[in-house]
C-alpha cells in the first residue's frame, strides 16, 4: 500500500512476486508468515529487519530460494531462529479420538439429582 515503508516484508513479497517468476503462493505464505511472526509487520523490529537481510542475502546466494512458493515461511523461520527463537509449530491435522467410554454428565450418573424444570 502507499503507506507501506519500501522495505517492509510485505512489500518486498508482492514487489518479488509481481516481478520475478514466483509462484502466486508466495502471498500466502507471506501472509501465513505474518500471521505466525507479527513482529514482521513492525518496521525496525529485530525480526523484521533481520527477515530484510536474508532477503537480500537470498536475492544474490539463493535465488531458487526466492522462486518457491512458500519463499516468505522459509526467510520468516530462519530469521527468527537466527534471534534466538524457533519456527511456529505446524499443526498437522489427526485423525479424531474417540472415547473409549461414552461421554457422560454426573446428571447422568445421578438422575435423581436434576434439577427441576
Amino acid at each position: 500500500t502507499e503507506n507501506e515503508p519500501k522495505s517492509s516484508p510485505a512489500r518486498i513479497t508482492r514487489d518479488v512476486a509481481a516481478t520475478a517468476p514466483t509462484p502466486q503462493p508466495a502471498l500466502d505464505a507471506q501472509a501465513a508468515a505474518a500471521k505466525a511472526y507479527p513482529a514482521l509487520n513492525m518496521p525496525g523490529s529485530a525480526l523484521s529487519k533481520r527477515y530484510l537481510a536474508l532477503h537480500a542475502e537470498a536475492q544474490h546466494s539463493d535465488p531458487a530460494l526466492l522462486a518457491q512458493a512458500d519463499w516468505p515461511l522459509k526467510l520468516a523461520e530462519r530469521a527468527a531462529i537466527a534471534l534466538g527463537g524457533g519456527p511456529m509449530p505446524v499443526a498437522t491435522p489427526s485423525a479424531p479420538v474417540k472415547p473409549s467410554t461414552p461421554l457422560r454428565s454426573a446428571l447422568d450418573l445421578n438422575p435423581g439429582s436434576r434439577p427441576p424444570r
